[in-house]
């Protein structure tokens, strides 16, 4: 795992970290919960809540906009990482060899929460850091909490 630079700290109660449905809500102006997504990132941003994902979350949803909503509209994505990123709002991890191992490990010896790569790698990135609260609407993290209870889910589903 490899941060970018950032101004904020990367663990800790305050931090979130983004998912992939989190950031496709986000851009997906006619998602049902799209109001709800922005509505939460401009909170965050007034709070000066520490965010954090992953380079291939970011790269897959780069790949889905580009098939689904077209290039301009995946390079303005890009264009708002960049921007987070350079502002300190937001830090890329890079997934590398060691992770891309554990991760692969955790898949093996524990198949019983049903991990896909990738939530295998957020699962550890959380974990390695602390980080205890997740933005997501992937119904996955309703069941990992409770294997997980120290992780909090945003939104619970609790009327937020």
């Amino acid at each position: 795992m490899n941060p970018t630079t950032s101004t904020l700290p990367l663990s800790g109660n305050k931090v979130i970290f983004l998912d992939k449905s989190a950031l496709l809500v986000f851009m997906d102006q006619h998602h049902p919960q799209h109001g709800k997504a922005v509505s939460y990132f401009l909170e965050w941003d007034d709070l000066e809540r520490p965010l954090v994902t992953l380079n291939f979350i970011v790269y897959e949803l780069h790949q889905w906009l580009l098939e689904h909503s077209g290039y301009d509209h995946a390079q303005f994505f890009l264009n708002v990482v960049q921007k987070a990123e350079q502002n300190g709002v937001l830090t890329v991890l890079s997934v590398d060899e060691d992770l891309e191992r554990e991760a692969l490990q955790m898949i093996t010896d524990q198949p019983q929460y049903e991990l896909s790569f990738m939530k295998a790698c957020i699962l550890l990135v959380m974990g390695q850091l602390e980080i205890k609260r997740i933005f997501s609407f992937d119904p996955f993290y309703k069941g990992v909490v409770k294997y997980f209870p120290y992780i909090q889910l945003i939104p619970s589903g609790k009327g937020d």
